[in-house]
Order: structure tokens, then C-alpha cells, then sequence
């Protein structure tokens, strides 16, 4: 059966290659005799691309919004040391 994985590497590499797996449970999938989670912190997988796609793109959502939030906060820490005096 054929499902998708979604690959988040390094240096910007995102990629989701289509696989072949021999068995598949509610939490596992089989590639070449070992047992894998279908949801890891490595590896994801989806019985369609389009479920993959759309995996990605939502994680991406969230890094995107939580470096906003950083960067508000780092911007008002930078405010007020701009602020301080003597």
C-alpha cells in the first residue's frame, strides 16, 4: 500500500516522498520488514499527499507564528533597555 512521508531536513530541505509499506496498524507502518511510527518528531505519515502537503504546510504556519511572537517580544525587550537611563 502506498502512503507519504513528509521529510522536514535541514538547510530549508522539505520533501514528501510517496512509499511503499507491506503492513500498517492505527500507530505503525512496516518499510522493508521494520516497524515505524506514523507519527514521529523525524518522519509523518499520510495515506495521501494531499494530507501530507497540507501536514507541512501547518507546521510551517506554527514555526512562522511562534517566531513572531519572538520577535514582538525581543522588539519590546529591545525598547525598553532603549529606554533606560541613568
Amino acid at each position: 500500500m502506498k502512503k507519504y512521508v513528509c521529510i522536514l531536513g535541514n538547510f530549508l530541505e522539505v520533501k514528501i516522498h510517496e512509499i511503499e509499506c507491506e503492513r500498517e496498524t492505527d500507530y505503525f507502518v512496516w518499510i522493508n520488514g521494520s516497524r515505524r511510527a506514523k507519527v514521529s518528531e523525524w518522519d509523518n505519515y499520510f495515506d495521501t499527499w494531499e494530507d501530507a502537503y497540507s501536514s507541512l504546510l501547518k507546521a510551517a504556519e506554527r514555526k512562522v507564528d511562534a517566531a513572531s511572537v519572538s520577535l514582538d517580544i525581543s522588539n519590546k525587550v529591545l525598547d525598553n533597555i532603549k529606554k533606560l537611563s541613568r
